[in-house]
């Protein structure tokens, strides 16, 4: 098995343009009219936390798209609107310090 090649993030950018149209781009004209698998302003970044596309979700309409996407620029990641992304990806070791130092305190 051949080792994909690593891609920059303009080019996941230039691919999620093609997969998911403009960034900003708007399903409804009006936020009334969401369902429940509606994401509006969602953003989305690549393994490296940098990111590379944003506008509106419909998960269940952009779902193959989204697979497709992730085929094609590795690992993503999907946020609303206002939520974060962590600044790094911590290990295993970082995660156990973090789950004792809260069980300790608890």
């Amino acid at each position: 098995m051949s080792k994909a090649r690593r891609i920059t993030r303009e080019e996941a950018m230039r691919t999620a343009e093609e997969f998911l149209g403009k960034p900003g781009r708007m399903l409804y004209p009006k936020k009334i009219f969401e369902t429940p698998t509606t994401m509006f302003n969602a953003i989305i970044y690549n393994a490296g936390a940098k990111q590379i596309w944003a506008g509106d979700l419909e998960i269940v309409m952009d779902r193959e798209t989204l697979l497709k996407l992730s085929e094609q620029v590795g690992t993503i990641y999907v946020l609303r609107e206002g939520a974060s992304f962590i600044k790094f990806i911590p290990d295993i070791i970082a995660v156990q310090n973090i789950l004792k130092m809260h069980s300790e305190s608890a």
